[in-house]
């Protein structure tokens, strides 16, 4: 049995970030958040006995920004848009929306305290497998199972528009191995779940839905 334990802290300075420029609405905008904190501690554990197999990692993760303020623009009503999606001028701030101002300062949000972009707070793998011989061969039946909590694609954490929800895994193997030639039996994501790996503006890119298939494989 073989077992690993990692804590780990990580502290950014300066990390660049896509934000809405206000001052310049139609030209996008980079800013820097001041202080990016990221910490955890993370465990695996591997053992054999016999022809069982088990494989088990977990990860704790702690993450936050500083203060930096950003305008989440998919809040913005139709009439802060003019031709062919280009935004209006910003107004002054104190001053109403007008037919050629759009007060974007009543949309900024202080983003102190939000997570880091993609660190899931909680993570979890699962795998357990039995060799069963035949002849020089072995019939190895695997079971695999993950945990990840939800996460966000982006600093705009003030709703669930970036929110990647939680997600659980099951998937299952049949292996035939003999040799330097190996053969799988396989169905991933066994429950169907529908599940977020990205989301950049409007376009989502949905994780794998259930799937069956075989591979073999020769190892020269």
């Amino acid at each position: 049995m073989t077992n690993q334990l990692g804590i780990y802290y990580d502290n950014y300075y300066d990390m660049q970030q896509n934000v809405f420029n206000q001052f310049n609405p139609n030209n996008g905008g980079i800013a820097p958040v001041p202080h990016a904190l990221i910490d955890g501690i993370e465990e695996s554990l591997q053992a054999q006995i016999d022809r069982f197999g088990v494989n088990i990692s977990a990860a704790l993760t702690h993450s936050d920004l500083s203060p930096i303020i950003d305008v989440p623009t998919y809040e913005f009503p139709p009439t802060a848009a003019v031709t062919f999606g280009a935004y209006a001028p910003a107004c002054v701030k104190g001053q109403a929306a007008t037919p050629g101002c759009f007060p974007y300062y009543l949309y900024q949000i202080n983003l102190s305290g939000a997570q880091d972009p993609y660190a899931p707070e909680v993570t979890a793998n699962i795998t357990l497998q039995y060799g069963f011989p035949i002849g020089v061969a072995t019939l190895q039946p695997r079971v695999q199972y993950s945990y990840t909590s939800k996460q966000y694609s982006n600093i705009l954490q003030n709703n669930d528009y970036y929110e990647m929800n939680s997600r659980s895994l099951f998937n299952a193997y049949l292996d035939f191995l003999d040799g330097r030639w190996s053969t799988s039996l396989y169905g991933t994501n066994l429950t169907n779940e529908t599940y977020t790996q990205n989301q950049t503006g409007t376009t989502v890119l949905y994780g794998p839905p259930r799937q069956y298939g075989v591979k073999t494989t020769f190892t020269f």
